[in-house]
Order: structure tokens, then sequence, then C-alpha cells
């Protein structure tokens, strides 16, 4: 069974979305060379800041630029993941691959999205969402040790201890530690939502994908493809003729494609612009990733 080529018309359209893809990624790296990644004078981030570091009694000293740590890690990766979608677009392997990285980019943006959301919320609660990003972080972390190197090894020990001197910092910070009866942490009354949930939650905040019933439908989407999961199989493929042959034909149109690509695309620029407003920093380059 052979498989039809793109024609000239579809490959183009699929190179122009390559380039999207790397425009945010040098967007991302643009930014940060060009503002260093701290926040300007005034600005909410510096509010933050400020108030962290001037806090009786005083936080860990760590607690003052732990929301812009997380953001800069978690907004690199998403750029980083922007950047391998483009380099298989470019390369038209488009198919399967592109959607885990594509869910990769929701679940890094939601999480910042989450962290930062700001309304009238005291910087506290960014404070108590970014430990718990830390918290979870280091329980994955001690489990995954555990797992490769057995609990009887120096690292699980290790990481356990960092694990209990974390909880022991944010019980400082917060007060008693609460665990709801599922044993998930609480600190201010924020808990950490599942990506799945999590992702539904940003999709609905940034007013994206508005006619899904249940926006958690765009996390199943792109995580049944890119799982073990034989319907996506089945319904990307038809049985067509070329040269007296039958051929497999990709049911996947351009509007598809444009559709992921905007799927990634928007939630990171929505991230992006927000990140500039917490920050105060100048948003040209914002502006030129949009005329992309």
């Amino acid at each position: 069974m052979s498989f039809r080529p793109y024609d000239e018309n579809f490959a183009s359209r699929l190179t122009d979305i390559s380039v999207a893809f790397y425009g945010c990624q040098l967007a991302f790296r643009e930014l940060a060379e060009e503002t260093e990644w701290r926040p300007v004078k005034g600005s909410p981030a510096e509010r933050d800041r400020d108030r962290l570091q001037a806090h009786e009694p005083p936080y860990p000293p760590e607690t003052a630029t732990l929301i812009v740590f997380l953001n800069y890690f978690y907004m690199s990766a998403a750029s980083e993941h922007l950047g391998a979608l483009g380099a298989l677009y470019e390369k038209k392997q488009v198919l399967i691959p592109p959607p885990a990285l594509l869910r990769c980019v929701l679940e890094h943006c939601a999480r910042i999205l989450w962290v930062l959301q700001q309304g009238d919320q005291p910087v506290e609660d960014r404070l108590a969402r970014a430990y718990l990003e830390m918290l979870f972080s280091a329980v994955e972390r001690k489990k995954t040790t555990g797992r490769m190197h057995g609990k009887d090894s120096e690292a699980y020990q290790a990481d356990t201890n960092a694990l209990k001197a974390l909880q022991e910092q944010a019980a400082a910070v917060f007060g008693k530690q609460i665990k709801d009866a599922h044993g998930r942490d609480t600190l201010r009354g924020q808990q950490m939502p599942g990506l799945e949930d999590c992702v539904a939650w940003m999709l609905e905040f940034l007013k994206q994908a508005p006619g899904t019933a249940d926006h958690r439908g765009i996390y199943d989407y792109v995580s049944n493809i890119s799982h073990p999961t034989l319907y996506p199989h089945i319904e990307m493929w038809n049985i067509g003729e070329r040269d007296g042959e039958q051929t497999l034909v990709s049911q996947i149109t351009l509007a598809d494609h444009e559709n992921r690509a905007a799927l990634a695309i928007v939630p990171f620029c929505e991230t992006l612009s927000y990140l500039m407003s917490y920050n105060g920093w100048p948003r040209r380059i914002h502006g030129q990733l949009i005329e992309v």
C-alpha cells in the first residue's frame, strides 16, 4: 500500500505553518534576551516581588523570585515545543507527532496562566499556586527516583528529605498545610488541578474553542492521537487510487492543520501577552508575532 504525496499547494501551506511555529519560538528568545526576564519598575510583577521581600516575618528568600522562575522555565518549554512543531511541519511530518507537542504547549501555557491569574487576588495566592507546583514536582521526583533506583537508594532518601523540607517551608509560609479528603495539598484554599482540567480552564479563560460543549474534549482529542488509540488512525486515512493501484489518502485537510496550529499558537500568544502585562514589558515583540 503506497501513500499519496502532498500536492504543491498543500506542501507550501504546511511550510507557511512551520514559519508561524518558528516565529513563536523566536519571539520568546528575543523577549528573554531583550528583557533578561526582569520586571519593569512599577509593574505588577515588581510589586509582587517587593511585597514578598518586605513580608514580616520574612519569607524564605527564594519566594520573591519563585513566580518569575516558574514562568520562565514553563514558557521556555512551550517555545521549544513550538520550535519542534516548526521542524515537523517544515519536513512535512505532520500526521502523528504534532498533537503530542501541541498537548505539551497547551499544558505549559495552562500552568503559567493558572499560577499567574491576577484580578483582585493578592500575591500570596499566586505564591501559593507556585508552591503547589513545586510540591507536585518534588513528589514526582521522589516517586521517579524510587522507581528507577529503589527506595533504599541514597538518591531516594535525598529526594524524600527535599520534599519534607519543602513541605515544612510551605507550612511556615502559609500556616498549617491542609490536605483534603483525597490527600491533595491545599494552600490558601488553592488546589492544583490536573492537566486535563487545567487546559480546559485555560481554553475557557481565553475564550478559545467556544463551540466545544466541554473544553476537556480538546485535551482528549490531542491525547488520543498521541497515545495508542485506534479510532484516530482509522479516521485519518481513506483508500483511494493512483495509477491504477490502491493508495492511502490522508483525510487531514489544510483546515485541520490550520486549526491545530491555532490551538497551539493562540494560547502561546495570549500567555506571552499576559506575561508582558504582568512584567510591564514593551509589546513590540508580541505585535510582530501577531503579524506573522
